[in-house]
């Protein structure tokens, strides 16, 4: 099946809602406040103004999505939980790595929770490195946050 991932608009935003709705729903179930498990609808809208957003589809069918922030974060990644562990979020992650290339910063960023039970582990595999722990106003958990070097592209 072909796998595409395209730039969504803001008439893809319930799309984007019900996606991170369903990415997070097990994260909230275990207690973690993400935004983006309970995100409302004029706040995704609101953020097309200042981030990328993207969708990842296999065949027609929306299975993922990622934001990339005009300062060089990774957020809002998620894919559907039926649809993990197939490669998805490692593509969208890179996907995602190169768009902050594209925007010529030489480093991406993300945060997860620190007691996390998969999130830090992944990002590590995925050659991210933890710089510092901080805890974000109203979250019920410290974030780790990671920095990845984005080296030039050759050639």
């Amino acid at each position: 099946m072909t796998i595409e991932i395209r730039r969504a608009t803001p008439e893809d935003a319930p799309l984007v809602q019900h996606l991170l709705h369903q990415a997070y729903a097990a994260n909230a179930a275990a207690g973690f406040n993400f935004t983006a498990a309970t995100v409302d609808l004029d706040k995704v809208v609101e953020t097309f103004t200042y981030a990328d957003i993207y969708l990842l589809f296999e065949g027609d069918a929306p299975r993922g999505t990622v934001t990339v922030f005009n300062d060089g974060n990774i957020g809002w990644f998620g894919v559907l939980p039926q649809r993990r562990g197939l490669g998805h979020g490692r593509r969208l992650l890179g996907f995602a790595e190169e768009r902050v290339r594209a925007m010529g910063k030489d480093r991406a960023y993300l945060n997860t929770p620190v007691n996390h039970p998969w999130l830090p582990a992944f990002y590590r595999r995925c050659g991210f490195v933890a710089v510092r722990v901080v805890h974000y106003p109203g979250k019920n958990y410290d974030s780790e946050e990671f920095e990845k070097p984005l080296p030039p592209r050759a050639g």
